[in-house]
């Protein structure tokens, strides 16, 4: 990001709602929950500064529509990007792209690192939100000041 904001390159930068990051990241690598929370605060706390010269795209929008983001990125950057293709196929592209990534041996899918929804997942993320601790959620309210800075 450094380079593109240095040479005046567009840059995107997508931003997940702390508590979903925290726990999703939880699943992915078994670190521990406090540890995810202080690197999600300090990693969006050093990117804060840049959140005028970056087109800020939630995860939210992301999901919804991949025209929505292009939309923001022309307004933001005023690039003329196309908004003419079948969101639906784009997005089918996508999902087959990522699953092939994660597909294992027998032929399944890892649906506790695949990189898109996963009802799977979503049981685990039921489970993974009762185990916040009191210091974690001090490291939560800070990720939350700093996503709550970014996205006003």
């Amino acid at each position: 990001m450094s380079w593109a904001l240095r040479h005046t390159k567009p840059v995107v930068l997508l931003l997940r709602t702390p508590r979903d990051t925290i726990i999703s990241w939880h699943i992915y690598t078994g670190q521990p929950l406090e540890f995810i929370a202080w690197h999600y605060y300090l990693y969006y706390r050093i990117l804060l500064p840049y959140k005028e010269r970056v087109c800020l795209v939630t995860f939210e929008q992301l999901q919804h529509s991949f025209k929505q983001t292009i939309r923001a990125c022309n307004k933001r950057f005023n690039l003329g990007l196309t908004e003419l293709f079948d969101e639906q196929a784009c997005q089918n592209a996508a999902f087959t792209t990522v699953d092939n990534s994660w597909t294992l041996p027998d032929g399944q899918i890892d649906q506790y690192r695949v990189g898109r929804p996963s009802q799977q997942r979503e049981l685990l993320k039921e489970n993974v939100e009762t185990q916040f601790s009191t210091k974690c959620k001090s490291a939560l309210i800070k990720a939350d000041e700093v996503h709550t800075a970014l996205i006003s």
